[in-house]
């Protein structure tokens, strides 16, 4: 690409200082929108490229930075498990361990931490400097090197290297693109987005572009207003109302840190938003395509594997600002529903995320007659008291996702959310569930990472049920004989990291499985590979993550959509579909 040419020079300069064994902190500064991001990428990739180090690891901090968050997304990527570690003191010790190559060979890690706004600790995320490991983006850093903006020369090549160069030198474009170039100030990210926006575009929108950034006093203005009005501008003339759509639910789902394609997924059939779908897997496809589309126009980011994305904090911050003001959609940090019930801000809201950090309790009654979506995510596991009155008056939400939550119970007034699509307890803690019974339209249910010691004989009721995930958690030991086998309509069953126990002490059989002809989506472990019935995978698996035999580690790691890890024995029956299975794995693991 022409924007990593540009910063080839700074680029090369980085590597040079980190093949240096004395050099352990190098600090990447500049104003917002100048393209650290960008370059702190090239310099890891050719980091890795050139064999530097043996491992290279990318995470966020952002404004208000989480311990947690951070020390998961570094785990994830170096394949460290923390298993039953949940202090952030431990999980530190673990990290910092494995960064200095305890364990695992000596490697050499270079660690990027982007988007650093103040001081941070980084012992308290577990980075420490006397085991060798060298970091790069941090503050008051030995070895500085600034970002500047581009020179004129440099931002009319990267702005034609988007656009194209004989669109800029055509009569009618040339003097509007050095009027535009003017405005952006020499900020990479203005220059892109806005170049990325206009591409393929007539003179008339070009005209316009210009008009709308002369609202800011041309004479005096500030260069985040500039790029805020930029990047609105981007989201106005993405063209799509199907992107649109996306960009507001990755702006409520998360911050710096990864955003996980299947809640966009499972909030667009909840909100009914992906037209012209049939099954879940053509609605995984078109969510890919948008996110590609997106992508391609740099508003949100590539993430550590394909089955996640990122959005840089600038332009979420602008996104929650139209919603707001435009989508009634909202945020809510560190702040009380209260406070904006009482302001008589909330009765009009579609969508609301409340994102805490230490709350107990929420409002009595959330009177958001208008509400179809409602986001609970919280840190460590919090215990929230929610009133029993509290979903009393939003009978029309239709996605509802908890994350992070220990329940003493379910209010009562969360059985008359019958018209509920999507229900997720992600990472939860929970007793009695027995009112979701009642949520007879409910297409997808989702228990991942939740402790759930035995799955409700009820969940066999939830007829129109098309994805239910029983994810990462191990500890799941029951489910009860003919629970499941009225769920014919699964298209997706997620149960890696779970339940094992088939066909033991009066649990569900695996047999259950040759019933479910619609099934697209697969993941499950079997411990016994003796006894696998015939047939019992369905050649409709269009994605699978199967382990069969004992043990198997389950990694959150795996790059293809169809892995097979088998214990081969002369007693395994190949007619249960494991030969289907190893004909069509991407990734296959035999021992």
């Amino acid at each position: 690409m022409r924007q990593q040419r540009i910063d080839r020079e700074r680029a090369f300069k980085i590597l040079e200082a980190l093949k240096d064994p004395d050099v352990r902190v190098i600090g990447l500064h500049g104003l917002p929108g100048v393209g650290k991001t960008m370059i702190g990428n090239v310099v890891g990739k050719k980091a890795w490229d050139q064999q530097i180090f043996d491992e290279v690891v990318i995470t966020a901090i952002s404004h208000s930075p989480n311990i947690t968050e951070i020390q998961e997304d570094i785990a994830d990527q170096l394949g460290l498990k923390f298993d039953n570690v949940e202090k952030n003191s431990g999980r530190a010790v673990l990290l910092s361990q494995r960064l200095g190559g305890g364990g695992d060979g000596g490697k050499k890690t270079f660690v990027i931490l982007d988007d650093i706004w103040d001081m941070i600790d980084l012992e308290d995320i577990g980075i420490s400097f006397n085991n060798g490991v060298k970091a790069g983006s941090i503050m008051d850093s030995g070895i500085r090197f600034e970002c500047d903006i581009l020179s004129e020369t440099k931002a009319m090549e990267l702005f034609s290297s988007i656009v194209g160069s004989a669109v800029v030198n055509d009569h009618g474009y040339s003097t509007l693109t050095k009027k535009l170039l003017e405005k952006c100030g020499g900020l990479p990210v203005a220059i892109s987005t806005i170049a990325k926006a206009l591409k393929n575009t007539r003179p008339e929108v070009w005209q316009d572009a210009l008009t709308e950034l002369k609202r800011f006093n041309p004479t005096n203005i500030d260069r985040m207003e500039l790029v805020y009005a930029i990047i609105e501008f981007s989201y106005k003339y993405l063209r799509s109302e199907k992107a649109q759509t996306l960009l507001e639910h990755c702006s409520l789902a998360g911050e710096a840190f990864n955003i996980n394609l299947s809640y966009l997924v499972r909030y667009g059939i909840g909100l009914d938003l992906i037209k012209d779908v049939f099954t879940l897997e053509e609605a995984r496809i078109r969510v890919s395509a948008l996110v590609n589309k997106l992508g391609a126009c740099s508003l949100i980011l590539s993430s550590n594997n394909d089955d996640t994305v990122k959005m840089h904090e600038l332009i979420r911050d602008v996104y929650l600002s139209i919603l707001s003001k435009e989508k009634r959609m909202i945020v809510i940090h560190d702040g009380t529903i209260q406070e904006l019930r009482r302001a008589g801000k909330l009765d009009s809201f579609t969508a609301i995320s409340v994102q805490y950090n230490d709350v107990d309790k929420l409002s009595k009654v959330l009177k958001c007659p208008n509400l179809k979506l409602l986001l609970l995510i919280f840190e460590d596991n919090i215990r929230l008291e929610v009133p029993d009155t509290f979903f009393e008056r939003t009978n029309d939400l239709q996605v509802l996702h908890f994350i992070g939550i220990r329940f003493p119970s379910l209010p009562s007034s969360f059985a008359s959310l019958t018209n509920l699509r999507s229900l997720c307890f992600d990472n939860c803690e929970l007793d009695s569930i027995a009112s979701i019974s009642n949520f007879k339209k409910l297409y997808i249910l989702s228990f991942n990472g939740s402790k759930l010691m035995q799955l409700p004989n009820f969940i066999g009721q939830l007829t129109e049920l098309r994805c239910l995930d029983l994810s990462d958690y191990s500890k799941l030991e029951v489910i009860p004989a003919n629970t499941l086998s009225e769920l014919s309509s699964l298209e997706e069953l997620l149960m890696g990291n779970s339940f094992d126990r088939w066909d033991l002490e009066g649990n569900v059989s695996l047999k259950w499985l040759i019933n479910l002809k619609s099934l697209a989506t697969l993941h499950i472990r079997v411990t016994d590979e003796y006894n696998l019935p015939k047939d019992v995978f369905p050649e409709t698996l269009k994605r699978f993550r199967i382990f069969i035999g004992f043990p198997w580690d389950w990694l959150n790691l795996h790059e293809c959509s169809r892995t097979l890890k088998l214990k081969l024995n002369a007693r395994i029956n190949l007619d249960s579909g494991v030969r289907t299975l190893i004909r069509n794995a991407e990734e296959l693991f035999v021992d």
